[in-house]
């Protein structure tokens, strides 16, 4: 995976070696999770949280899907952040 610049993490971090793998890769990378994804362990997200080519990014009331907990119209807010998160990172990349 030489020419990676980012990774979208599913829940095959959590029984799978991806996580491993991912950990293994020195690129810049951005992770975006929500609170309420499977993924959103200490266990899983702290060998990421101090790395400084990695990214990390939280969305308060949401799942591994975008669903937000209060509803379709915090799942727009919560979509329209991540394509913003995800737009700003790839604009500092190049």
């Amino acid at each position: 995976m030489p020419d990676v610049r980012g990774v979208w993490l599913t829940p095959g971090l959590l029984k799978t070696p991806l996580a491993e793998t991912l950990s293994q890769l020195s690129l810049p990378s951005i992770m975006v999770l929500g609170t309420e994804d499977p993924c959103n362990l200490p266990e899983v997200l702290a060998p990421y949280e101090v790395r400084p080519d990695i990214n990390l990014h939280l969305l308060e009331g949401v799942d591994h899907g975008f669903q937000h907990v209060y509803g379709a119209q915090a799942e727009a807010v919560a979509i329209t952040e991540v394509a913003d998160l995800v737009a700003n990172w790839v604009a500092s990349q190049a």
